[in-house]
């Protein structure tokens, strides 16, 4: 199955999300923010990123992480997750995301939306 980094800065959140997927028989890497040593992933590749978007932040803050990923690991998919999905649509697709995975969300739909996108599904193919 897949490697996975999750970036979550809420702890109970993190456990919840990994138990998930090692469920799934994903193998997760979890940080609370983005890593000083990402050049690290680059040796120790992920298949994907799950990052949680912060709310209450201002649109560049909101988006840093994912576009401080995106600079060292350009290829692998990021599914980010927010309580506001709507509001971010445009901004998910200037930043390359693969898919938006909206807060609350439960066991089947996190499971559900990681497989498409590991399958080569993302927000914009459908």
């Amino acid at each position: 199955m897949a490697r996975v980094l999750l970036v979550e800065d809420d702890h109970g959140i993190a456990i919840l999300i990994g138990a998930i997927l090692e469920d799934e028989g994903h193998r997760v890497v979890h940080a609370e923010n983005v890593p000083d040593n990402l050049d690290l992933l680059k040796s120790d590749p992920v298949d994907l990123i799950i990052c949680d978007l912060a709310n209450g932040l201002s649109v560049e803050d909101r988006w840093w992480p994912v576009l401080a990923l995106r600079e060292v690991l350009d290829d692998v998919p990021i599914l980010v997750c927010t309580a506001h999905p709507m509001a971010v649509l445009d901004a998910a697709q200037i930043r390359g995301v693969a898919g938006i995975l909206p807060k609350p969300f439960g066991y089947d739909e996190l499971v559900q939306r990681v497989q498409e996108i590991l399958s080569g599904q993302t927000l914009y193919s459908g």
